[in-house]
């Protein structure tokens, strides 16, 4: 899927969404600081946890990798 496609199918899903709890499961970053809350999971192990900005501070976040 090509970007453009992946960021108005993103739409669609946050616009239903709204006011709804929503988990998303991914391996790509995109748009991920639009969600309140996110988990790092690594070898089944819940690495991290926080706001994207939160984990964009930590020393050794996955986001920054």
């Amino acid at each position: 899927m090509n970007r453009e496609t992946e960021r108005q199918i993103l739409r669609l899903i946050l616009a239903h969404a709204e006011n709804k709890t929503l988990i998303m499961v991914t391996h790509r970053l995109t748009a991920i600081e639009q969600f309140d809350e996110l988990y790092v999971i690594d070898e089944a192990k819940l690495i991290e946890k926080g706001t994207y900005a939160e984990l964009l501070q930590l020393e050794r976040a996955a986001l920054n990798n």
